[in-house]
């Protein structure tokens, strides 16, 4: 690991301008010293864009070193792209491509590629995905890169696949980056699940993000360890490194429409050569991204910025193209205009010169501003802050639809936050993405959320955090009852919140859709020759996996004329002509208000 950090350090100082090769460098070592830390729940916060994927790993390896009881380092990540990212930065940074049993990649993507891999003649790989799946349940390997549900699915699904994982965790140390995206209703599940850990289990955790959530600040708070903080400069590496300056154009009484935020993207593009705008939902960034479409054809084809969408409406195989096309072209300093949803914001390793956001919670602001100048190495870079004509946040009968809940709430935080900052910018240190700030925000809206933290199950009237603990709104049942002499050694009730338990609450269903190898499986499930046998259905549907848009069931129902459906697959296939190359699911109206 050391002799791979002096290599990277003497292969391109450039890459990055001195100042960030600086913090860099001060946040490795502060890692390496944390390294020699007892068990505990630690923060790394550090600005997007420090490096802080390998900083982890060394500080779990010089862990390693000081306690030779650990076991395993495993890393949670709670998106795709990330883990894509990650994964394949520790196997080259570590040489692990030749030692594939060191390292254990436990997520659907890594599932996939081995599925498809494996054809029926191909005797070897069908065993690799044998042995695959077993390792899945043991979690044996030295290092570990799974994701945030199949480590929520340890600790709460009533799967006893997963249940079988939870002794692995014991002697380790946790790194879980990003941790600013738990579920709003798995928080207080998931602070018991860590205090438990390292309490009990002689677990180090480590918690990694630019934008940390105050998780001390609801009611079954995280317990940290005394020295929190493996660094503190953050505040001072954000006044230092100054890499964006933020124009906030937010006025409730004017929000910008298509038109204007499409004029706005492009006349940005014209003047620094690069642009990203991000929007809240799916509908509205297709509404500009169609509009910046229209305004083109009145400009000559060689004169043109490359145009890319990046929604959910794309599938998983379709949005990894188009964002390695976009990394492509930024190299070849080839003008891009991107518009996207906020799946860009964590975990990307990609930079423009502006960034238009719509506004949003105050992490998304902070995480889209690390995709602007990202690493320091241009002309200071412009983030532009707008209200959209999506969401009418103030609006007091706003729509039950658990995402625009959500977003409604981070907007009035926001807006909240903003508006103090508009009257007195000098609490804040004159800039609305300092600490200072977040913190405000983040106290702000765990105000709000308090009564979900506890995972409601709102149509039977309990909690999954009462259920996992001590199950009061039925003992209370069997007091009033009067059978108050059963003396239960256990009150608990795993089983039932295992049921009921979800990391991301979907209201939807994957559809196949016809897009480069997903086109094959239709065409194989047309044909009618694929014999429906469980083996071969499960490798279908793994494979479809990567080809799949998540579409809701009422939309599946209203549009039905647009989808098959295979009954002996339990699988929905969209139709020729529904899937666009630039925009894939051509009627946004089925994820309007998916984020």
């Amino acid at each position: 690991m050391n002799k791979e950090l002096l290599g990277l350090e003497k292969l391109n100082p450039s890459q990055a301008s001195s100042t960030l090769n600086q913090i860099r460098k001060r946040v490795s070592k502060s890692c390496l010293n944390a390294g020699n830390w007892p068990s505990g729940i630690y923060r790394l916060q550090s600005i997007t864009g420090s490096g802080k994927t390998l900083a982890s790993l060394r500080l779990a390896l010089q862990h390693a070193c000081n306690f030779p009881e650990t076991k395993h380092i495993i890393y949670v990540i709670p998106f795709l792209s990330i883990l894509l990212q990650n994964s394949q930065t520790i196997k080259e940074t570590l040489h692990l491509e030749e030692h594939s049993d060191w390292i254990l990649e436990h997520y659907s993507d890594f599932e996939n590629e081995l599925i498809n891999a494996s054809t029926d003649d191909n005797l070897q790989k069908q065993e690799e995905l044998q042995e695959y799946e077993l390792r899945t349940e043991r979690w044996d390997s030295p290092i570990i890169i799974t994701s945030l549900v199949h480590f929520m699915d340890t600790f709460f699904s009533a799967r006893k696949k997963d249940v079988r994982r939870l002794h692995q965790l014991s002697n380790s140390v946790i790194i879980f980056d990003e941790i600013q995206s738990i579920p709003d209703n798995c928080i207080g599940m998931f602070n018991s699940a860590l205090n438990m850990l390292e309490h009990l289990a002689d677990v180090k955790v480590v918690l990694c993000s630019a934008t940390p959530p105050l998780l001390e600040k609801i009611k079954h708070p995280l317990q940290w360890s005394q020295y929190k903080d493996i660094d503190t400069n953050y505040s001072k590496d954000m006044k230092k490194i100054h890499r964006v300056f933020v124009t906030d154009k937010t006025d409730v009484q004017n929000c910008l429409s298509v038109e204007k935020i499409a004029e706005l993207a492009y006349e940005k593009q014209q003047e620094r050569s690069n642009a990203l705008t991000i929007m809240n939902t799916v509908s509205g960034a297709t509404l500009v991204f169609e509009c910046l479409k229209k305004k083109f054809e009145q400009i000559p084809e060689m004169n043109r910025p490359l145009l890319i969408l990046l929604t959910t409406n794309l599938c998983p195989d379709h949005k990894k193209r188009r964002i390695q096309q976009m990394i492509n072209a930024l190299k070849e300093n080839i003008p891009v205009l991107c518009v996207s949803t906020s799946l860009i914001e964590a975990g990307v390793d990609i930079s423009f010169d502006v960034v238009l956001r719509a506004c949003s919670g105050l992490d998304s602001l902070i995480q889209a501003a690390g995709r602007c100048n990202r690493h320091d190495h241009k002309k200071l870079g412009e983030l532009i802050v707008f209200y959209s004509y999506e969401i009418d946040f103030m609006h007091e009968s706003i729509t039950k639809n658990t995402t625009v809940s959500q977003l409604t709430r981070k907007l009035i935080c926001s807006h909240c936050v903003l508006d103090k900052f508009k009257k007195a910018p000098e609490d804040f240190e004159n800039n609305i993405l300092s600490n200072k700030a977040l913190e405000m925000y983040y106290s702000r809206y765990y105000e709000i959320i308090q009564d979900r933290v506890d995972y409601p199950v709102t149509s039977q009237g309990f909690t999954l955090y009462d259920l996992n603990s001590f199950c009061s709104c039925w003992c209370t049942e069997i007091s009033k009852a009067k059978k108050s002499d059963v003396n239960w050694m256990m009150h608990q009730a795993f089983e039932t919140a295992g049921r009921y338990f979800k990391v991301i609450e979907d209201y939807s269903i994957g559809v196949l859709v016809p897009y480069e190898k997903g086109r094959e499986l239709i065409e194989e499930l047309n044909s009618g020759n694929i014999k429906f046998q469980p083996d071969n259905l499960r490798k279908l549907k793994r494979q479809a996996q990567n080809y799949s848009v998540n579409l809701n069931e009422s939309y599946i129902r209203k549009h039905k004329q647009n989808f098959s459906y295979f009954e002996a697959a339990d699988l929905y296939c969209l139709k020729e002509g529904c899937y666009d190359e630039e925009k894939g699911v051509t009627d946004f109206e089925a994820q309007s208000w998916i984020i």
